[in-house]
């Protein structure tokens, strides 16, 4: 038996939270990349760190 699978891609920011339904789990996708080292990343976390 072959189960058919329907990719859907979406574009997730670091302000925003995703949502893993098969095991009922939602994060921010900040969250995610918390150890990530990278320009983006630490652009984004100084602007957080001035809010």
């Amino acid at each position: 038996m072959t189960k058919q699978s329907k990719f859907i891609s979406e574009d997730e920011y670091l302000d925003d939270e995703i949502t893993f339904e098969s095991i009922d789990l939602t994060l921010p996708v900040a969250e995610l990349y918390h150890r990530v080292v990278n320009q983006d990343m630490t652009e984004w976390l100084e602007s957080q760190r001035l809010k």
